[in-house]
Order: structure tokens, then sequence, then C-alpha cells
């Protein structure tokens, strides 16, 4: 699962939210707890959340309760944005630690890209850019076997989560759960592949946490 700063590396997040609340959208500000549903499935689309702080996850949950992860998203990124073509939620978000979101009300911003074209345009950007990130999920589940999609997850959590400390990269938060829910598959899986590359010392965790060498996150010497 594409876990990457690609949406936050580009300006469009940000220099978005900062023309919005310059030309006079309203912003509501809301904090969630860790583990508390922000939306459902089929709820009434309200409007658009742009993370201040905290984590959230953007899932999707089949009938049998199976979980599926299509986003972790951190500081800076922007989740909902599918009520802008849609009146009910298609998907559920959770905050994954405690969280700090300013909320955009969709018809404000509807209105403005139907008068506006440069700033349809950046909202347009912004949406490819989540393609992107599914294509390349799709691509990965596709054409690769867990034992390699693993430890390329790991390392896309460690770029974007990650706290170096000492030589390590600490991913704090993610358990084997979740990393089931991003990759598609069970936690029995996961939970033995992450034995492997703890026995051959590529990583190293305890309840909470998840520790890379830092020098496998190099090109030349990385963990996949």
């Amino acid at each position: 699962m594409r876990t990457s700063k690609l949406l936050s590396s580009s300006p469009t997040v940000n220099s978005f939210l900062s023309e919005a609340t310059s030309v006079g959208f309203p912003v509501i500000e809301r904090t969630y707890d860790k583990d508390q549903l922000i939306y459902s499935r089929g709820d009434k689309t309200a409007g658009l959340y742009f993370i201040v702080s905290g984590k959230v996850k953007v899932s999707l949950l089949s009938k049998q309760g199976q979980e599926k992860i299509l986003y972790l998203l951190s500081a800076g990124e922007v989740f909902g944005e599918l009520s802008l073509i849609s009146r009910q939620r298609t998907e559920r978000a959770t905050a994954c630690e405690p969280t700090r979101v300013n909320v955009m009300a969709t018809d404000q911003i509807r209105a403005r890209i139907e008068r506006d074209g440069q700033f349809a345009l950046r909202w347009l950007q912004l949406l490819c850019q989540k393609i992107a990130i599914l294509q390349e999920e799709v691509a990965s589940e596709a054409f690769y076997p867990v034992k390699h999609r693993l430890p390329k997850t790991l390392l896309r959590l460690a770029e974007t989560f990650g706290i170096r400390d000492n030589g390590d990269v600490h991913i704090v938060g993610v358990t084997h759960e979740t990393l089931a829910q991003l990759l598609g598959v069970g936690r029995e899986t996961v939970s033995k592949l992450m034995l492997s590359l703890r026995a051959e010392q590529l990583i190293s965790y305890r309840r909470g946490c998840i520790s890379i060498r830092e020098d496998l996150l190099q090109p030349s010497t990385r963990l996949t």
C-alpha cells in the first residue's frame, strides 16, 4: 500500500487550504481520540477533511467485517474528496491516534470549482495523485507476492511516519493487524513474514513499535 508523502510533498494540499480560507471559506476544527470513527460508509457527505495533526486511516469494510486500508494519512493531507461527487460516504475514516482536523463544507468547494478554472485544476491534480496511489496498489497486489510487498510497505511507513533515533527508524502505532489490512492478507501471514525479517536482523519489533535499521532506507541497501 502506498503511504508515502506523495500528497504532502506537493504544495497542493497546504496551498489549497490556505487559498480557500483566504477567500472566506469557513473552517470547522474537530478533534478525535485514538480509534474514534470520523465517518462511516453510508454517512451523508458534508465536508472535506484536512489533517492538522495525528494520523487517519481510510478504509473499506466487508460484510464479513474484514477491513482493507486504502490510505494511512498524516498532517498536511486531505481525505473525504469523494464528497465532491457523491452524497454518501463510500469509505470509512478512523483516527489512528489523537487527531485534529479542519473541515471545509463540500458545497462551498464545489461552487468555487464550478466558477474558478485554476482552483478546479488544483483539485484535479490532488485527485490524480490519489488515483496514482491506488494504481500502484493494484499493480503491486497483481504482480508481487506478499513477501515482497511487506518490506516495501515497511519502508514506505518508515519514510512517512518513521522517527529516527540512534541508527534506527521507529514506526510507532502500526501493528501486525494494520499491516495485514494494508496488504489485504491475514494477520498470521504478516506475523510469519515479520518473524523471518527479524531473524535476518533486518527489523525488530515490540508492542506498538516496529524498528528498521536506518541504513536499509538508503537506495544502495534497501530492505527490499
